[in-house]
């Protein structure tokens, strides 16, 4: 079989289609690559810092008390002593409920401000530590409390901590005393 010498600027139509071929595995390669950096997990910063990953064990939280406020259906006060154990110092990065909308701090005498209201979500907890939040303090407020909580059950509650782990229990619903 004879080749014959192309002439000069024209392309062979198997080469066009070889280039193609070529650009359409390129960039599919591309997109399949950054689909899958996108789907890699990135390694959270806070998961990473030391002494943090195992705040929850560190932790116990005691006296709890979910307190239906009276007159306001869709609220509750929490109330809890929360204590560090450990030697290192946490940070407690959120407190959650499924029974509530949202939830924020408050203190019982002292005009709600932007800044107290996000007290739990960077509340940090010295090494050896206990902290109080009782009636007449700091507490949490649960907002859009759901309907069909009564006293005598429980709401699960969720305290987060910077690193990753939590502390889930159980705090008792009770009716709170009517502040005259």
């Amino acid at each position: 079989m004879t080749k014959h010498p192309r002439p000069a600027g024209m392309i062979h139509r198997g080469t066009i289609r070889a280039g193609y071929i070529g650009a359409l595995f390129s960039g599919l390669a591309l997109l399949v690559s950054a689909a899958a950096l996108a789907q890699t997990p990135r390694p959270d910063a806070d998961t990473d810092l030391p002494g943090q990953r195992n705040a929850g064990a560190d932790i116990s939280v005691t006296a709890p008390s979910f307190q239906l406020v009276p007159g306001h259906s869709d609220l509750a006060d929490g109330y809890f002593t929360i204590e560090n154990h450990s030697s290192q110092t946490h940070l407690l990065t959120g407190i959650t409920a499924p029974a509530c909308q949202q939830i924020i701090a408050r203190h019982t005498d002292q005009e709600p401000t932007e800044k107290t209201s996000a007290l739990f979500t960077h509340l940090a907890l010295p090494k050896h530590t206990a902290m109080v939040f009782s009636v007449g303090g700091y507490h949490f407020v649960c907002l859009g409390l759901k309907s069909g909580i009564l006293p005598g059950g429980s709401v699960p509650v969720t305290f987060v901590f910077l690193g990753g782990s939590s502390r889930t229990l159980q705090f008792p619903v009770e009716q709170a005393a009517r502040q005259e």
